[in-house]
């Protein structure tokens, strides 16, 4: 009898590995396969969606009582957000609303009058991830920052493959044609960022040299304002956030 190593030396020997060909994508290529990982140069969907037909929640709302169901949403909307305290029914396949973190199946729930009830589940259950962790909504609203994305995809590709450590995610365009409130700002740059994100600042004393080199002087002092200010050390501590 032969062993199990000397069984696949022979099911190897039997199957010589055939040499690798550039070929023109074509339905003809259909039983082939490729001889290296292809990689598409964007993530589809470039957003978080559900894979169950049930009720995206805010895990830490479940448990103290009905969550009144605020919206539904299907394959295909584009969801508003989800306020604090509330929850959404979602289909397989749909967006999940900004400001959801897992997915309750409708099987594993009770919908009644006064609400939703159910068991809270773990934060990132039934939710399927898509290119950055970040609903539909955020990324859709934020164009300057898909752009760049999309734009760093190659670079990621090629860092990840010559073994290049980079962040692992990226925060901070704004519109500079208005005028932002950097506290709102910060708590959207700072939320769902992982271990080791950055978060691009612009901040700037304004004196004659800069106001005749840049015309957004108004932003980077309003910006320094705020960083310098009282409310961003809280903002860091509650989300568990330090500088580095």
């Amino acid at each position: 009898m032969r062993s199990p190593a000397e069984a696949l030396d022979l099911i190897r020997s039997s199957s010589p590995l055939l040499p690798a060909a550039d070929e023109p994508v074509d339905p003809r290529l259909a039983g082939r396969v490729l001889a290296a990982d292809v990689r598409a140069a964007v993530d589809l969907p470039p957003f978080a969606t559900s894979s169950m037909d049930g009720y995206a929640v805010r895990a830490a709302d479940l448990g103290d009582g009905p969550l009144p169901v605020a919206f539904r949403v299907a394959a295909g909307d584009r969801p508003a957000r989800l306020p604090p305290g509330v929850a959404s029914g979602v289909a397989t396949g749909a967006p999940l609303p900004d400001g959801a973190d897992a997915v309750v199946p409708i099987e594993d729930a009770e919908e009644r009058p006064e609400g939703l009830v159910a068991a809270a589940p773990t934060p990132g259950a039934w939710v399927r991830q898509g290119g950055r962790n970040q609903p539909l909504a955020r990324r859709l609203g934020a164009p300057k920052a898909l752009v760049l994305d999309v734009l760093s995809a190659r670079f990621r590709r090629r860092a990840t493959a010559a073994g290049i450590p980079f962040n692992p995610a990226f925060a901070g365009a704004y519109d500079f044609t208005k005028s932002p409130d950097f506290g709102d700002l910060m708590r959207q740059f700072i939320a769902g960022m992982p271990e080791g994100g950055l978060v691009m600042c612009h901040p700037g004393f304004v004196d004659d040299t800069l106001a005749s080199l840049d015309p957004l002087t108004t932003q980077r002092e309003a910006e320094h304002t705020y960083l310098a200010g009282d409310q961003f050390p809280p903002l860091l501590a509650a989300n568990n956030v330090t500088l580095g």
